[in-house]
């Protein structure tokens, strides 16, 4: 194929035919191009007001409780329209390995819980020694309870509580819409949160009727522009790869140790690597890439596959061990990612983070940014990691650990892995 591409089958040309609709969370596997995208905090109100609610209790905002769990997820399920259950909850928040409680902050009105202000503990390696790290998620109010100051209270709280014996900072991914708040209470814009996606199915992807009758010839399109890209790169030589069903975890580890990146990124132990490939939600494979030239393996891409709520197959290569390395590991890449693409013909979507897999080797495959035209002519979401740290955020020294400034996005290596997504 020629590198100059027709403006037919340009995937800019392509994905331009798609409707001006959003896309919104697709690296969570809850959702897929819409027409609304819903802020943290800005969902379809009830007829009851917040002043309503003020005037007929009084809030309590408290570390949770065991006997919160059910308002827990009768809250989560009112707040983001899904369902999750005991068994979720455990892995998410109960088995965290760097905790011996569950940090979760709640707001209770009337004996029910309204509000709740989880976060997820993170191991992070920081320079050559590992640190706490908190991870807000799951925030969620009431829509009854918004705009009566819940969130702020929870998270106030939640400083307060954890100001003395809790992380060395705290790290997430707000959108545009709830981002102003964290700015507000200390936190720091420090790297966008990009995402690559490849398109295998455009009708699943977008739902309205001119999409799905132009499907077939977006499909053929699409096609002919992945095997153009692949045409147009080097196979690499004397690779194989191997899959095996769930997380490898020991050969995980010892991929992990071989080459450790300079910048700020979970340290992948065997209890983080169990805990954050367990969720209950999704299946997992790992592709282990082989040379005939070494006993070890020189690569290894876990891929994680599930149906989102909204009827479409996504795959996430949710971690790639080492997360740095030479040429050959560039080709082993190649090849792990190769192997994913090809072994999961059902998806309809495939989604890799910045950070995983270099971009060049992720362009040979037809990945493109969301953060960039043609994708991002599609959105207005925006998503982005913010830090802070424990101490004072006042305090410039503070924004400093282990000689490396968390607030620098140079300085950071985020996966999945590191991220909200489940």
């Amino acid at each position: 194929m020629d590198e100059q591409q027709n403006s037919n089958t340009d995937p800019a040309s392509v994905i331009s035919r798609l409707p001006q609709q959003r896309l919104h969370s697709l690296r969570t596997g809850t959702a897929v191009i819409t027409n609304h995208v819903p802020a943290v905090n800005q969902f379809v109100s009830s007829t009851n007001s917040p002043k309503e609610a003020t005037a007929a209790g009084q809030y309590t905002i408290r570390p949770y409780e065991p006997q919160d769990r059910p308002g827990f997820l009768r809250l989560d399920s009112r707040v983001w329209d899904r369902t999750r259950n005991s068994a979720w909850f455990d892995w998410k928040y109960t088995d965290n390995p760097y905790v011996d409680h569950i940090p979760i902050i709640v707001a209770e009105f009337d004996d029910e819980i309204v509000g709740a202000r989880p976060f997820l503990a993170f191991s992070l390696r920081v320079g050559e020694q590992s640190v706490v790290a908190y991870q807000p998620a799951d925030t969620m109010v009431d829509p009854a309870h918004r705009r009566a100051g819940v969130f702020s209270r929870m998270t106030d709280q939640a400083l307060s509580v954890y100001r003395d014996h809790g992380p060395e900072l705290f790290f997430n991914f707000p959108n545009q819409h709830a981002r102003p708040g964290y700015l507000k209470l200390g936190w720091r814009e420090t790297k966008p949160a990009v995402t690559y996606y490849r398109v295998e199915s455009p009708a699943a992807v977008a739902t309205k009727s001119s999409i799905q009758q132009a499907a077939g010839a977006l499909e053929t399109v699409l096609s002919g522009y992945y095997a153009g890209r692949r045409r147009l790169s080097t196979k690499p030589t004397g690779l194989s790869v191997r899959i095996t069903d769930g997380p490898a975890i020991d050969q995980l580890v010892r991929l992990h140790r071989r080459c450790r990146p300079t910048a700020i990124h979970a340290d992948r132990t065997a209890a983080f690597l169990r805990w954050r490939l367990g969720s209950p939600l999704w299946d997992r494979q790992t592709h282990i890439v082989e040379s005939a030239t070494r006993e070890e393996p020189l690569a290894a891409l876990v891929a994680r596959s599930r149906r989102t709520d909204d009827g479409l197959r996504l795959t996430q290569v949710v971690d790639v061990a080492p997360l740095c390395g030479r040429q050959r590991w560039r080709e082993a890449l190649w090849a792990g990612l190769d192997s994913v693409i090809s072994s999961t013909p059902e998806t309809d979507l495939f989604a890799i983070s910045d950070g995983a897999i270099p971009h060049d080797v992720a362009a040979t495959f037809g990945f493109l940014r969301d953060d960039l035209p043609p994708l991002s002519r599609l959105t207005t979401y925006d998503s982005m990691l913010v830090t802070r740290p424990n101490d004072d955020p006042e305090d410039e020294a503070a924004w400093r650990l282990n000689g490396q400034a968390i607030d620098d996005g140079d300085n950071w290596c985020v996966t999945f892995a590191e991220q909200d997504t489940s």
